[in-house]
C-alpha cells in the first residue's frame, strides 16, 4: 500500500511556533510531525511513502533521508490558489506506479 504526505507548505498559520522551519519539522515532544506521520505509517504497514516537498524541502530530505521517495512542488502553492487537491492533481504523473521503484 502506498501513502502520500503532504508536507510543501510553509505553515503559515504556525508562523509564530514555527520560526521559519516548514511545518513537517515543528517538535513535538522529542520527534518532528514528518517523523510520527512515517512512524504511524509503518505501523500500520504501510512501507510505500512519497512526501511531496516544497518549502525547505532539503531541510526535509535531510531530516528523513532514503525511507521515503520524494515528489517536488513545482511551484504550487496556496498563496497562488491552488488547493491542496489541486497540487496533487498536477502532481499526479510524478508518483510512481510500481512499488518496486522505491
Amino acid at each position: 500500500m502506498q501513502a502520500v504526505i503532504l508536507a510543501a507548505g510553509c505553515g503559515s498559520r504556525l508562523r509564530k511556533y514555527n520560526k521559519g522551519k516548514p511545518k513537517a519539522l515543528i517538535e513535538l515532544d522529542k520527534a518532528r510531525l514528518v517523523e510520527y506521520q512515517i512512524s504511524i505509517l509503518r505501523y500500520f504497514g504501510i512501507d510505500n511513502i512519497c512526501i511531496v516537498i516544497g518549502y525547505e524541502g532539503d531541510n526535509i530530505q535531510s531530516v528523513v533521508g532514503d525511507q521515503c521517495y520524494y515528489v517536488k512542488n513545482k511551484g504550487l502553492c496556496h498563496s497562488c490558489g491552488m488547493s491542496r487537491t489541486g497540487a496533487i492533481w498536477k502532481q499526479k504523473f510524478s508518483f510512481r506506479q510500481n512499488p518496486s521503484e522505491y
